[in-house]
């Protein structure tokens, strides 16, 4: 499994190559970036797709629906988006035409320095989940 963010996106389109098969997932999350790296993204995610890989995108974390700076509604690709515990979309998630799949987006996590549990959430951890059940 490969995750793309913001410091990637540039190479994404040398990084998705015909040789990869459908057991590899991609990760794009869904940071700001400018309207290069969005065309580059875009591209890289259409031969993913092309060549059988599922493509699996966080909806973001702006509590909108149909935000317009995902890659959720982009055909073929697996828009994510993270549940609270109760099974209700999270709080932050957003949602709308681009969701294929949704999980819990909510865990606990012990912070190495300090050693103290402390509440990790957002669609990049749901995202993950999603892809790993691919």
């Amino acid at each position: 499994m490969k995750t793309l963010d913001e410091h990637t996106i540039s190479s994404a389109v040398r990084e998705v190559m015909p040789r990869y098969d459908i057991t590899e997932a991609y990760l794009f999350d869904s940071y700001a970036r400018n309207e290069a790296d969005e065309e580059s993204l875009r591209w890289a995610v259409s031969r993913a797709i092309a060549a059988g890989v599922p493509v699996v995108v966080s909806m973001g974390n702006d509590g909108q629906y149909n935000a317009s700076d995902t890659m959720g509604p982009f055909a073929g690709a697996i828009g994510s988006a993270a549940l609270a515990t109760d099974g209700k979309y999270a709080d932050y998630s957003n949602w709308g035409d681009g969701v294929s799949i949704a999980a819990v987006g909510q865990f606990y996590a012990r912070e190495a320095s300090t050693n103290q549990l402390k509440t990790v959430e957002g669609t990049s951890f749901s995202t993950p989940l999603i892809a790993g059940v691919l």
